[in-house]
């Protein structure tokens, strides 16, 4: 997904980690730099963790339906979320 958002009306958050930012004749055109499959593996991880107190992954079936992610994507997704490292905790 691309975002054109005029200049003067850029508020770039540095440091995040979430994006990049292009300017594209003299507008700032934002764009994605993780990975929207590993993103997802992140926050459900972390949702599933901090806030429903669980200490296995949530059901990869919570996204199914979901005009986000595909078939292909769901597939990854879960094998993330069961192979996901202790160490990222």
């Amino acid at each position: 997904m691309v975002v054109f958002v005029h200049p003067q009306d850029a508020r770039p958050h540095a440091g995040q980690g979430h994006g990049g930012i292009d300017v594209v004749h003299g507008v700032n055109v934002y764009r994605a730099v993780s990975d929207k499959v590993e993103t997802l593996a992140a926050f459900a991880h972390d949702f599933g963790r901090r806030v429903m107190e669980l200490d296995e992954p949530l059901p990869v079936n919570m996204f199914t339906g979901s005009k986000l992610v595909n078939d292909s994507e769901l597939a990854e997704l879960e094998q993330l979320l069961h192979d996901w490292p202790a160490d990222k905790e």
